[in-house]
């Protein structure tokens, strides 16, 4: 995927002007840079959720994308099992108890998110974007508000499920990028 001349602002605030970058398929990447630098913003226009003004994304359309948003976009009243579920095509089965364990949520699967406290809401969000089928994992500030053990387990389960996708991470902490073992653009 490349990004061309990228150019968007915000009124008369430039985010970017002539941005340029390339990200090469199966590989992790950590977008860093000071608050309002733009990496949400970049995060959204990969994914077409944001217009750009001038410049061109190039990506084979027809790929599919997952993403992890700063606010979790869970729904509060459905459990957990059904939230990861909703990712899942029909004839797709998996075990969402497995890959709730690996974040260590076991025994949630029948929790409404509602019930659950923040951090926990992070890695059911989390674990749905990794069993989404995609060739692109978008996530902005994943990690924040887990503490550094849990962390550690739920940035070992996003490696384990990266499976050849590209990884395009927002975050503030270069020990985040070095556990992921990513390379850092910095914004």
């Amino acid at each position: 995927m490349e990004l061309l001349r990228i150019q968007k602002q915000y009124g008369t605030k430039e985010i970017f002007h002539d941005y340029n970058a390339s990200f090469k398929q199966g590989s992790r990447y950590c977008i860093m840079g000071e608050s309002g630098r733009g990496k949400t913003t970049l995060l959204r226009m990969i994914a077409g959720l944001e217009t750009y003004d001038q410049g061109e994304i190039v990506w084979d359309a027809m790929k599919k994308v997952s993403v992890v948003f700063q606010e979790n976009r869970l729904f509060e009243w459905a459990t957990v099992e059904k939230n990861i579920a909703l990712v899942q095509k029909k004839k797709q089965s998996i075990d969402i108890a497995r890959h709730l364990q690996k974040v260590k949520l076991e025994g949630m699967e029948k929790k409404k998110v509602s019930e659950l406290s923040g951090g926990m809401k992070r890695r059911v969000a989390i674990v749905r974007a990794m069993v989404a089928e995609s060739s692109l994992v978008l996530m902005d500030e994943p990690f924040t508000g887990l503490d550094l053990d849990t962390k550690k387990e739920v940035i070992q389960y996003v490696l384990e499920q990266q499976k050849g996708r590209t990884l395009l991470i927002s975050t503030h902490s270069k020990e985040e990028v070095s556990l992921l073992q990513a390379e850092m653009i910095q914004l």
